[in-house]
């Protein structure tokens, strides 16, 4: 739900809401700061809040063929390692679920409902005290994007998030180039390639990235390779890591609902976008680490000088490697040219209660680490901690902060074990550790 312009969006699941979502924020747009529409809430709870006031929003929804979004659902849960079935509560077997198995599951799951009942259940998503309002659209998957448009543009009279007033629909690809510098002469610059090309990586060769999921011991499980142009770039990156690596537990309410990501989307568009941005195109490629509990995003080449990377935490100037498409990325409203990324990175985070991302200079390149929530359950139990030291987790989630005294108290323990078992919470970046040794020595979370 946005206020400029006023818009609520319906997001039925699996019916391309994500892109339509990523769209929205984009362009800037902000969630109404009550928080009402997370992501596939029921127009009734706006309602509920705000009354009679949300008839005054525009208002839109995608409708798709039932089985379709049956089908779809499926090929979700299962994209990852085939670990659907478990994270759907299903029985876990070990083994892949089957289609069937699925198919069981949720008849079983919604009382033996029939699969056009289920789908009807997604109408109550656009109701009010059960009537559909007059102004709601709704649009087609088939064609989605040319059907948003159309809405967005032309029935609306919205304008798409792009900062260039010198396009408009009679603007030739050539005048396009031109206006954005990208033309010299008769030859087109490099950086057109790289930006609007359909065969990029045949010029530039290392102008892709690559997602590979890691283990704790750093041995690789998966792998994803995303070519295209920089803009297609960024956008197929972050459908597949917020479709692949960083899918949330899935419950059951009605249908089916995706909760937060353990890294906010926003973060990671910023980061991704800014290793797209600085990158040298004649080095290695943009890569993608995904651990169990952090994640790293790494470009060729480091800070243009006279930047340093503590100077990437307070106030500083914009010093783009690549101009051009600096230049073409803030005209189409995908970054600021004040260099205020990093510093908005670290205030999300912050907000979300995560750790402070990471800047590091590193193997002649640039990267980013984002950590991952240290209560985050899976976490804690592929670092193997044994009681007592959930138990310290537990005390500082409380206290704000332990000692080793306080650790031996609550755990019934000789100082030789709390030492050795709180040294072992700090070398798994668990715990930080403030003071060397003696009564002033204290440990916080990590993420503090």
């Amino acid at each position: 739900m946005w206020n400029t312009p006023k818009l609520i969006f319906i997001h039925i699941p699996k019916t391309g809401g994500a892109s339509i979502e990523r769209f929205l924020i984009k362009s800037h747009m902000m969630y109404d700061p009550v928080g009402v529409m997370g992501q596939h809430e029921k127009l009734q709870k706006a309602y509920d809040i705000y009354g009679d006031s949300v008839y005054s929003y525009r208002m839109f929804t995608v409708k798709r063929n039932p089985l379709h979004r049956i089908a779809s659902l499926y090929l979700y849960l299962t994209n990852n390692n085939n670990s659907g079935g478990k994270r759907l509560g299903m029985p876990h077997t070990g083994n892949p679920i089957t289609f069937k198995e699925y198919y069981t599951f949720l008849l079983d799951s919604f009382r033996n409902k029939t699969l056009v009942t289920y789908a009807e259940d997604v109408f109550h998503y656009c109701t009010i005290n059960g009537l559909i309002p007059d102004q709601l659209k709704v649009l087609d998957f088939d064609n989605l994007e040319e059907n948003f448009i159309n809405l967005w543009k032309h029935e609306w009279g919205l304008d798409m998030p792009i900062n260039l007033p010198f396009i408009n629909d009679n603007t030739s690809p050539l005048d396009l180039l031109q206006k954005l510098n990208l033309v010299e002469g008769t030859k087109i610059k490099r950086a057109a390639i790289l930006l609007f090309g359909k065969n990029v990586k045949k010029y530039f060769t290392s102008a892709f990235i690559r997602i590979g999921n890691f283990d704790y011991n750093n041995e690789l499980i998966s792998s994803d390779t995303v070519e295209g142009n920089l803009f297609e770039q960024i956008e197929n990156c972050i459908d597949i890591l917020i479709n692949k690596y960083l899918l949330s537990k899935i419950k059951i309410d009605s249908l089916y609902r995706k909760e937060k990501l353990e890294y906010p989307e926003l973060v990671l568009r910023e980061a991704i976008t800014n290793a797209v941005v600085h990158c040298e195109y004649i080095g290695a490629h943009i890569q993608i680490k995904m651990f169990p509990d952090r994640m790293i995003i790494w470009n060729e080449g480091g800070l243009p000088t006279p930047l340093k990377v503590e100077d990437l935490k307070i106030v500083h100037p914009s010093r783009p490697r690549n101009e051009l498409i600096a230049d073409v990325f803030f005209k189409a409203g995908l970054i600021e040219t004040w260099g205020h990324g990093t510093l908005k990175m670290v205030s999300i985070c912050k907000d979300e209660g995560l750790s402070e991302p990471i800047y590091t200079e590193e193997f002649g390149g640039f990267s980013v680490q984002l950590k991952k929530n240290v209560s985050n359950s899976q976490i804690l139990a592929n670092h193997n901690l044994n009681e007592r030291q959930m138990n310290a987790l537990s005390y500082i989630k409380e206290n704000m902060k332990i000692s080793n005294k306080i650790y031996q108290q609550i755990n019934h323990v000789s100082k030789g074990t709390a030492t050795k078992e709180l040294k072992e919470m700090v070398e798994a970046e668990l715990l930080k550790k403030h003071g060397n040794r003696g009564v002033g020595t204290f440990y916080i979370l990590s993420s503090a």
